[in-house]
C-alpha cells in the first residue's frame, strides 16, 4: 500500500472515530444522508471529494452550528440550480394525504 492511499485511509478511519465521539450510532448511513433535505449531495459525496473539512463542520458542537446552507455554499455555489429539483412540488391533496405533483 503506497502512502497516499494510507493517508486517505486514515483520514477516513480518524471520521469515523469523530463521527463516533459525536453521538452518531451509524456513521456510514449517516454520511449516506443528504447534506440537506431536498439536495441531491451526501455528506459522503463531500468526503469522496476530500472535504472532510465540511462534513466535520457539519457535526460541528462548539455552541455555533452550521448551516448545511452554509457548507453546500462553500462547497458548490451554485447548488440551488444544480442540486435542487425544482420539477415537482409536495402537496396536501384533497384527501388530507401528502401527495407530489408537477409544479406549475
Amino acid at each position: 500500500m503506497t502512502g497516499p492511499n494510507r493517508y486517505r485511509i486514515a483520514k477516513v478511519v480518524a471520521l469515523l472515530d469523530v463521527l463516533a465521539n459525536h453521538f452518531v450510532s451509524e456513521p456510514v448511513s449517516w454520511l449516506e444522508m443528504p447534506v440537506k433535505e431536498g439536495v441531491e449531495l451526501s455528506r459522503l459525496d463531500l468526503v469522496t471529494e476530500g472535504r472532510f473539512d465540511l462534513v466535520l463542520e457539519l457535526i460541528s458542537d462548539d455552541g455555533d452550528p452550521v448551516s448545511a446552507s452554509a457548507v453546500l455554499d462553500e462547497f458548490r455555489p451554485d447548488w440551488r440550480d444544480s442540486l435542487v429539483d425544482n420539477a415537482f412540488e409536495a402537496f396536501v391533496a384533497s384527501d388530507g394525504v401528502v401527495s407530489i405533483r408537477p409544479r406549475r
